[in-house]
């Protein structure tokens, strides 16, 4: 039988410094529910678009616990994006834990791909991406509780041989931008980035940028083109003139 532990038994053991590190407070007390935690958005990554079509970069937002104002990132719709909780997991070997995305995100239209199961001896932040499968840009608060996190206890006496692994907030950012421009590329975030570019009409002032930009070497391009034409006309004439037809 599987026994998800209780709030009194989170709280107890986040005041002992295991299970969350960086824990929400709500008044004097851990913020925790009845079964569960919520975690939030600590670091968003996802790929931003410059004024040049098809010319990205990776960017990332940080939730800053003392600002009272915390930045925003939006998903258009079709984009994906990595979301990397405030919070640190600290797994003990007799718990393990797993991770569901919020209600309000699926109320919304955006899908959660990897939330699943946490290890026991697993330290380090979660990392989850989402997709925005609706037709209406989604707006994320860094900051607010976008997952849930729910402790079972291991059915079984603690095994002393589980090793403790442990991954800090930058080792898991740089994770995520070296393998962000194969995992964020998306076919339906890119066709509906060039539908926004041609409806913006982008295309035609990017074009007369560009031609602006290489206006000599267009304009030898086609000098070329064009003395190679003449040259192979007169070469033509010449040999019709040879052979008497004409």
């Amino acid at each position: 039988m599987i026994a998800v532990i209780s709030k009194a038994e989170i709280v107890d053991r986040i005041e002992k410094q295991e299970l969350i590190k960086g824990a929400r407070k709500k008044g004097s007390s851990f913020d925790v529910e009845n079964t569960s935690y919520d975690l939030m958005a600590g670091i968003a990554i996802c790929k931003r678009t410059d004024e040049k079509l098809f010319e990205e970069r990776i960017g990332d937002h940080r939730y800053d616990p003392s600002n009272r104002k915390q930045p925003t990132v939006t998903l258009k719709p079709g984009q994906m994006m990595f979301v990397v909780t405030h919070e640190e997991i600290k797994m003990p070997i007799d718990l393990c834990g797993t991770v569901y995305s919020r209600n309000s995100l699926a109320l919304k239209g955006i899908l959660a791909l990897n939330a699943g199961h946490i290890d026991p001896g697993y330290e380090g932040p979660i990392s989850i991406k989402l997709i925005n499968l609706s037709s209406v840009d989604y707006t994320l608060v860094l900051g607010e509780p976008i997952y849930t996190i729910v402790f079972t206890r291991v059915d079984s006496q603690a095994d002393n041989t589980i090793m403790t692994r442990r991954i800090t907030h930058e080792e898991m950012i740089s994770k995520i931008i070296t393998a962000t421009n194969i995992s964020l590329s998306n076919v339906l975030y890119d066709l509906a980035l060039l539908t926004d570019f041609v409806k913006k009409d982008e295309f035609g002032k990017y074009f007369v940028r560009w031609l602006l930009k290489s206006f000599w070497r267009v304009a030898a391009l086609g000098f070329s083109i064009v003395t190679a034409l003449l040259a192979l006309s007169v070469s033509i004439i010449k040999l019709l003139e040879f052979f008497k037809i004409i």
